[in-house]
């Protein structure tokens, strides 16, 4: 009795817990993407163009990123920000590991 009311709860509220999400979803890909082709492309003109320091800043870019793991790039994104915030008397960036309280 109790699973099949479980299963009908979830049936029938379904497409409003996906609606919601698809509306956030896609218009943050689209965005992520289009942010992600500007980047590529002033990277690979940049490479094209042979300007010697900004070519070799443009190769250490693309080192960097094809180099560390993509959770590692993750870990950096969203936890050091928060590392980072401005508390009084404090004038480091969590000089110590981003994993420590």
């Amino acid at each position: 009795m109790t699973e099949s009311r479980i299963a009908e709860i979830i049936i029938d509220s379904f497409w409003d817990i996906l609606i919601p999400g698809l509306t956030v979803t896609i218009p943050l890909t689209a965005i992520s993407f289009a942010i992600a082709m500007v980047i590529a492309i002033a990277v690979a003109l940049v490479q094209f163009a042979g300007i010697r320091g900004l070519r070799q800043v443009a190769r250490f870019y693309i080192w960097v990123v094809r180099g560390t793991p993509l959770l590692v790039q993750l870990f950096i994104v969203f936890l050091w920000p928060a590392k980072c915030r401005y508390t009084p008397g404090s004038s480091s960036c969590g000089h110590h590991s981003i994993f420590h309280k």
